[in-house]
């Protein structure tokens, strides 16, 4: 089935991609369309990146690295001095994007909302998929033989489920942490997701391994909440996945602590002020 099409966000739109230039907006817009139908990433070489929107090679590239300083999106491409990825906003604040910038051939862009809709949408299927083989097992696990009862576990999906998932996840210390701020997110939601899963382990159980804490999970949970529970668009993105992602984990919790933001420069004045701290004129 083809995909219908993406949501605008015109808060995102506002509070950041508003202050790329005009002509960078254009580009963009062009790029998202191509993005959507990747799930998020694009990993092209620049000429593609210029043939997607229509433009030059060289103004491909003024977008990509106005796109990298301003954080819009995640931009990265190859090092030429040393052939390496490396990422973008760090390239432009050491200064090598001026120096080369006519040497940038490949560039990753990546829209960060696309992508964890992306990733998102796969978790809820096999979620789904799950569900469903554990459903068919249950159904032929109560017949009484007149209906043929499968006891062979390879044809039973019921016999090696359990056992397939203790591979995927080992044994963590935090579990019980994970099973009372799981319990709190399924009470507002109304989903059982389960802290003994491999994303949760994965996510959440990571989290508190880096040393956060019960209390600062939570708070990041009630304070998604309060701002994404009355909108069902953004209700879709409150779930473990997205809320303890390692991308987003910080920034949420200095949000619920009501941080200060720094204001954001225009890219040409952010520019020229780099340039003059490195001597430049």
């Amino acid at each position: 089935m083809a995909k219908v099409g993406f949501f605008f966000f015109t808060g995102d739109y506002v509070k950041d991609t508003r202050c790329l230039t005009p002509d960078a907006r254009g580009c963009y817009v062009d790029w998202l369309c191509a993005l959507y139908e990747h799930n998020g990433t694009l990993l092209w070489p620049i000429s593609a990146f210029a043939n997607q929107s229509g433009t030059s090679e060289e103004v491909a590239r003024n977008v990509l690295l106005q796109l990298a300083m301003t954080g819009v999106a995640n931009v990265s491409w190859i090092d030429p001095d040393t052939g390496e990825w490396v990422d973008g906003k760090t390239f432009c604040h050491d200064g090598k994007a001026v120096a080369n910038h006519g040497k940038i051939q490949t560039a990753k862009l990546t829209n960060r909302k696309m992508a964890r809709v992306a990733e998102d949408r796969e978790q809820i299927s096999k979620v789904r998929a799950t569900a469903g083989r554990r459903g068919a097992a249950k159904r032929w696990s109560k017949s009484d033989g007149k209906n043929g009862t499968l006891l062979n576990p390879s044809l039973n999906p019921s016999l090696n489920l359990k056992e397939e998932e203790k591979k995927t996840v080992a044994p963590s210390p935090f579990l019980e942490i994970m099973k009372r701020v799981f319990s709190r997110i399924n009470e507002l939601t109304g989903v059982q997701y389960e802290a003994d899963s491999k994303y949760g382990h994965e996510f959440l159980g990571a989290r508190l391994k880096e040393g956060r804490t019960e209390e600062q999970c939570l708070a990041v949970v009630e304070h998604r909440w309060k701002l994404w529970g009355n909108d069902e668009n953004m209700r879709r993105s409150f779930n473990p996945t997205t809320l303890f992602r390692e991308t987003n984990f910080d920034r949420y919790l200095a949000e619920t602590s009501q941080s200060p933001r720094r204001p954001m420069l225009r890219p040409d004045v952010a520019l020229k002020q780099r340039l003059a701290a490195q001597g430049g004129k």
